[in-house]
């Protein structure tokens, strides 16, 4: 069964214009980044897509059939899809955390959340507990 994979472009990397994402829509309407399509110029200028997805890497003549490759070769399992969710949502909070001003107290033992408890920041279920009150958004 091929589960509800999108392509979407890359917003965050506008010098490259076509670079997607390949994004798993969860049941929960989280959205995860599970690999990518890009379009890569070769020798003697020849024009391909580049893809990956979960264990699985290579190329394509169009954007459409680099999709339909990824479609054909995902198999990830349940474990890997909830292991790549932790690392994304840790990537996130990261970011999250180092715009609220706690970018030079990560990785320096626990901080005060303004809740008034200590976390520790490198354990990703207490930053899951505070992170709303360090940034102001929903985790």
């Amino acid at each position: 069964m091929t589960p509800g994979l999108l392509l979407r472009r890359n917003t965050v990397v506008k010098a490259y214009p076509d670079e997607f994402l390949v994004i798993l829509s969860m049941e929960d309407g989280y959205e995860l980044q599970v690999g990518h399509v890009s379009r890569q110029t070769g020798v003697n200028q020849r024009v391909f897509w580049q893809w990956a997805c979960p264990g699985v890497t290579g190329q394509a003549s169009t954007q459409e059939a680099a999709m339909a490759a990824i479609k054909a070769n995902w198999s990830a399992t349940a474990e890997q899809i909830a292991d790549l969710r932790r690392q994304q949502e840790w990537t996130e909070d990261k970011y999250a955390l180092w715009d609220a001003g706690y970018r030079n107290k990560l990785g320096k033992g626990p901080i005060r959340c303004p809740c008034g408890e200590m976390f520790n920041p490198s354990i990703h279920a207490e930053t899951r507990a505070h992170i709303r009150h360090i940034t102001g958004r929903n985790s």
